[in-house]
Formats: C-alpha cells, sequence, structure tokens
C-alpha cells in the first residue's frame, strides 16, 4: 500500500527537534560573526588571506573564461627582422 500512511507526524505538523535545532545554530552563527572582526585581526597574514579567498565566492561572483567560437581561423603573421 504505497502512498499511505501508518505512524509518526501528521502531514504538515512542523518537526520541532529540526526547528529548535537551526534556532541553536542560528545563534551561534550569529554570535560567531559578531567575533569575525576580531578573529580576522588576530590572525597572521598567511592564514588570514587563506581565510579571505575561501570567503571570497560567497562575496563576488565567480567570473567565467571568455570563449571565444569563431569559424574563421586567427591568423598571427610575426615577420623577423634583423
Amino acid at each position: 500500500m504505497k502512498g499511505l500512511k501508518t505512524g509518526g507526524r501528521q502531514k504538515g505538523t512542523p518537526n520541532v527537534l529540526s526547528s529548535t535545532a537551526k534556532d541553536i545554530l542560528g545563534s551561534i552563527i550569529d554570535n560567531e560573526i559578531a567575533n569575525l572582526p576580531e578573529l580576522i585581526e588576530s590572525l597572521e597574514p598567511k592564514d588570514r588571506a587563506q581565510l579571505l579567498v575561501k570567503l571570497l565566492p560567497y562575496r563576488y561572483a565567480k567570473v567565467e573564461p571568455e570563449v571565444f567560437s569563431s569559424v574563421d581561423p586567427i591568423i598571427i603573421q610575426i615577420d623577423k627582422y634583423i
């Protein structure tokens, strides 16, 4: 009997444990974000650079390389003068 619910939460009932966990994680993350400027200042320059490189994709979109598709070949002529 596929699709017949035989137990558990009723359809549409929120999962209390999940919402509680999300609230706890949210408050932890908010506290850490508030401490982030001091944490970054305390890092060694090498570690600070590594952290910033990891955070860049969340602030700026990745730039995709341009792909040139041309039917005609590109001819580059190099003259050698002595």
